[in-house]
C-alpha cells in the first residue's frame, strides 16, 4: 500500500493510508528519524529534545522582549500598562493643568499618572534601567519613599536618582 503506515501500540498493528495527505515523494517520518530493524524509530528522543530546546528558546525570547519593552534608542519605554494605573488620575483637572499654570509645570504631583510616567522614564534612562520590574521599583519609591517635602520635578528627579544609586 503506497503511503501506508503502522500505528504502534498494544494489540495488532493497524494500517492507515496517508496517500491523500502526503504528496508524491514526501516522507512519512520527520527528518532525522530512522526506522530500525524492529520497525521502531531511532532518533525520536533527540528530535524531541531538540524541539523542546528550540521552543524553550522562543519562550525565553518572548519573555525577555515583553520584559524589556525597549524603545528605538534601546532604553525602556515606560507605558501606562506597566504601572498600577488605578491609583492615578489620568486627566488634568482645571486648576492642575501644566499648560495653563506655570507653578504646575514646575511642581510634581505623584497622583497624576501623566506626570509619573515621564518622571519614571527620565529616572530609568538616567540609571540604565531596562525592565518592567525596574519601572515598578521606581513607581514604588515614588509612592512609598519620596518625602512629601520634595515637590519640584527637578528635586524629585535628583532624589530618585540618588535613592537608587544608594539602594
Amino acid at each position: 500500500m503506497s503511503g501506508a503506515g503502522n500505528i504502534p501500540g498494544p494489540g495488532p498493528a493497524r494500517q492507515f493510508d496517508l496517500s491523500g495527505i502526503l504528496g508524491r515523494g514526501q516522507s512519512m517520518k520527520p527528518p532525522g528519524l530512522r526506522v530500525d530493524k524492529h520497525g521502531g524509530l531511532q532518533g525520536a528522543r533527540q528530535a524531541f529534545q531538540g524541539d523542546c530546546r528550540r521552543l524553550a528558546g522562543r519562550i525565553h525570547q518572548t519573555i525577555t522582549k515583553e520584559n524589556t519593552m525597549a524603545n528605538s534608542s534601546g532604553n525602556l519605554k515606560v507605558r501606562k500598562d506597566m504601572l498600577n494605573a488605578d491609583v492615578y488620575s489620568w486627566h488634568a483637572a482645571e486648576p492642575d493643568d501644566p499648560h495653563k499654570i506655570k507653578q504646575d509645570a514646575v511642581m510634581f504631583n505623584r497622583k497624576e499618572g501623566y506626570e509619573v510616567i515621564p518622571m519614571i522614564q527620565k529616572v530609568a534612562d538616567a540609571l540604565g534601567f531596562e525592565t518592567v520590574d525596574d519601572v515598578k521599583r521606581i513607581e514604588a519609591a515614588i509612592a512609598n519613599e519620596l518625602p512629601g517635602n520634595v515637590r519640584s520635578r527637578e528635586n524629585v528627579y535628583n532624589w530618585l536618582v540618588k535613592y537608587f544609586e544608594t539602594h
